[in-house]
């Protein structure tokens, strides 16, 4: 179990640090020149395919594993692991926004105006669910 435990807290390492410097990498994204743009694509495709993604995976295959191995019924007493998932399902879903978002603004004219806010709101909002998640984590609350 404490391989897991380790194996786990890496990837929730990897898959939050990566999100919090893509939408970092992002919001400097939307105030560079035209020139630069797709220099900072690349960047942020490579943040996505081999940090975040992998440690998405990572978090949520232990997870998952962890889940498995405690005893029938657990689960349904554990009413702060419940709240945590539905944070790890937020997470999640900035990530896949984070995604289209740089999909888009890779496609669109290196000229073009582009708008920051909700990378900032995403970055601010990841650091507050990582924080929530933490805590949870480790006071268990309820």
């Amino acid at each position: 179990m404490r391989w897991l435990v380790a194996f786990h807290l890496v990837g929730v390492v990897l898959w939050m640090g990566s999100l919090m410097a893509l939408s970092r990498v992002m919001g400097f994204h939307t105030r560079e020149p035209p020139s630069v743009r797709p220099r900072f694509s690349f960047v942020e495709e490579r943040l996505d395919l081999f940090a975040a993604v992998p440690g998405g995976i990572l978090t949520l295959l232990t997870g998952l594993a962890m889940l498995w191995m405690e005893p029938v019924g657990w689960f349904a007493v554990a009413h702060w692991l419940h709240v945590k998932l539905v944070m790890v399902v937020g997470i999640a879903g900035f990530h896949a926004a984070l995604m289209r978002k740089h999909r888009r603004i890779a496609r669109e004219r290196a000229d073009q105006e582009l708008g920051r806010a909700f990378v900032g709101a995403a970055h601010g909002t990841l650091g507050l669910l990582l924080i929530a998640v933490i805590i949870l984590a480790v006071v268990r609350p309820y």
